[in-house]
């Protein structure tokens, strides 16, 4: 096994998908931020500013976003709603 996880949309619609993603999520933000506990992936309708709580390094994905709001990284702030950046 060379360590891929294929995450279908029908394989995300589960609990154990969920957890192979967060899994996932987890690893990389050990290697990049070297934090893997408290940046966490978040996901909903809207903006995360001064919505979401997050710690810096977590990721939003929005669901009704476009080009250039569609995907949020928390810059800034731990613990706070701010800080959150589109990219």
């Amino acid at each position: 096994m060379d360590g891929f996880i294929e995450l279908t949309n029908e394989k995300l619609q589960t609990p154990e998908g969920i957890s192979d993603l967060n899994r996932m999520f987890k690893k990389l933000f050990q290697v990049i931020a070297g934090d893997g506990e408290k940046a966490r992936v978040y996901y909903g309708y809207g903006s995360p500013e001064n919505v979401v709580v997050a710690n810096v390094g977590s990721i939003y994905l929005r669901k009704d976003g476009g080009v250039g709001s569609s995907v949020y990284f928390k810059e800034a702030n731990n613990d706070a709603a701010n800080g959150w950046g589109a990219k």
